[in-house]
């Protein structure tokens, strides 16, 4: 039996019970430090520091399973560093990466947004994604909450320095939007050169967002990736 190992990104509760419907395996939401239930635990500190203690978890409940690992945008990056610690610390090797929103982990960030700006700068960043409703943008009690804490994700983004000393072995199965404006469609390729395994992707219609289009039939789509790489 498959599981589906969601390692991070804004859009995961979602994913989950849309997954939920269509998979009859296992989803294994990554509830990070600092996010959701985990709110009072201090915001974790890197990604790859997560990785480690998320791959050390899976380690010991998911080893007897295909494991598939699933990042979206900043969440890439530590999806990224889960696998690559499965393997090397583990000896656990994934049936297969799937990124979406996001370039290659050692490519430039295109976000024009930076920590050192500073919060406003952060929701006029979050009104140019359409990452929320105006009425949450503007509601001062939710986003004295959330602002640390993505305030946190964006640095930790910031911070992260990919190591090149050992591609990983899990095949990627890269999804993206033709309209995304966090990705540059022609350097996507550069995916292939964190990996030994097969490289893959495919564009929808749609933006950073994509998935959540109404016409989009991306989860109908993951669900038949999953099951033909089984």
């Amino acid at each position: 039996t498959g599981t589906v190992i969601l390692g991070g990104g804004i859009t995961m509760r979602a994913l989950v019970f849309l997954l939920k419907l269509l998979l009859k395996i296992l989803v294994a939401p990554v509830e990070l430090p600092g996010h959701g239930r985990r709110a009072k635990e201090p915001c974790g500190e890197s990604f790859v520091k997560m990785a480690k203690s998320i791959a050390k978890e899976v380690s010991q409940r998911f080893s007897n399973r295909k494991l598939y690992i699933y990042g979206h945008s900043l969440g890439t990056i530590l999806a990224y560093e889960v696998c690559k610690c499965l393997e090397k610390s583990y000896d656990i090797f994934p049936k297969l990466l799937i990124v979406s929103g996001r370039n290659a982990p050692f490519d430039s960030d295109l976000s024009t947004f930076k920590t050192s700006m500073g919060e406003q700068m952060l929701i006029e960043e979050m009104r140019r994604y359409q990452f929320m409703p105006e009425t949450l943008l503007e509601n001062k009690g939710f986003m004295d909450y959330f602002l640390p804490i993505t305030m946190n994700d964006y640095k930790m983004g910031e911070d992260y320095l990919y190591d090149d000393s050992e591609k990983i072995l899990t095949p990627i199965f890269l999804n993206y939007g033709d309209c995304d404006i966090e990705i540059v469609p022609e350097r996507l390729d550069l995916w292939k050169d964190v990996t030994k395994g097969s490289f893959h992707k495919k564009v929808y219609s749609g933006g950073h967002f994509f998935m959540f289009d109404k016409e989009s039939t991306y989860f109908e789509d993951l669900v038949k990736t999953v099951i033909q790489s089984a």
